[in-house]
């Protein structure tokens, strides 16, 4: 079986300027050599202790698109801060899956998992990207200031099940390190530069599964999220397919 892909970008309100002061800085130097160190300032903190506590889990059923699959996915948004998050997609049938669907076990972030184009768990921190109680990201947000993770581990203990109002999406991380990245619109990978990376040290996530629309991959917020502070427009998310023909 041959596998495919193709990218829908999450779009919702325009990009956040990214900036503010942290400790994540780099040191670069000019033309004349001199040390330049505020134009190298990383957008993520140096590190996150643990994830948050605020976020969603969606459900994408696998469905056909004429002749060709658009396999089984599923995504979780979590807060690490007042401004960053992390977005995690599951996608059957790649990376760490294999050939299977999404199931629980433990997975190394390594192999296929660390190419934007093959990761069956894809784990992303987004810095700057969260206004308030709502997210701010668009195609060129996720071109160029995405951290991709590069070591690391997940443990799912629920994954897989429908959006049938108890089954979740749920887990631990541990000592995930992502590095700044650049993702081309066909997926390809380049690391930034300015050599800018963070870590996730550990931490649990648990939500309802809730369903996300084929196709456009929209969703409706629940009163679980807007009582978690974390509103979700109801396109804020288009879903980036997998297929498989």
């Amino acid at each position: 079986m041959r596998k495919q892909f193709s990218f829908a970008s999450l779009v919702c309100l325009p990009l956040l300027a990214c900036g503010g002061s942290n400790n994540n800085s780099k040191t670069v130097k000019t033309v004349d050599g001199k040390a330049a160190d505020a134009a190298a300032a990383c957008a993520a903190a140096a590190s996150y202790p643990m994830l948050g506590n605020m976020g969603y889990g969606l459900d994408f059923p696998a469905t056909m698109n004429g002749s060709q699959t658009i396999v089984h996915g599923q995504v979780m948004v979590e807060t690490l801060n007042t401004t960053d998050v992390v977005f995690l997609q599951l996608n059957a049938q790649f990376g760490g899956f294999g050939s299977g669907d999404i199931k629980a076990g433990t997975y190394a972030l390594a192999g296929d998992d660390l190419d934007p184009t093959a990761c069956g768990l894809c784990f992303y921190v987004w810095p700057k990207s969260l206004n308030g109680t709502t997210l701010n990201v668009n195609s060129a947000y996720f071109m160029t200031e995405q951290y991709m993770a590069v070591s690391g581990s997940i443990t799912l203990t629920q994954a897989g099940g429908s959006a049938n109002g108890s089954n979740l999406i749920a887990g631990t991380v541990s000592n995930v390190t992502f590095k700044h990245a650049t993702i081309a619109s066909d997926g390809s990978l380049s690391y930034n530069a300015d050599g800018c990376t963070t870590s996730v040290g550990s931490g649990s996530f648990g939500y309802k599964l809730q369903m996300g629309s084929a196709g456009s991959a929209a969703f409706a917020g629940d009163s679980e999220i807007h009582a978690n502070g974390f509103d979700m427009p109801a396109d804020a998310v288009k879903l980036r397919h997998r297929t498989a023909e």
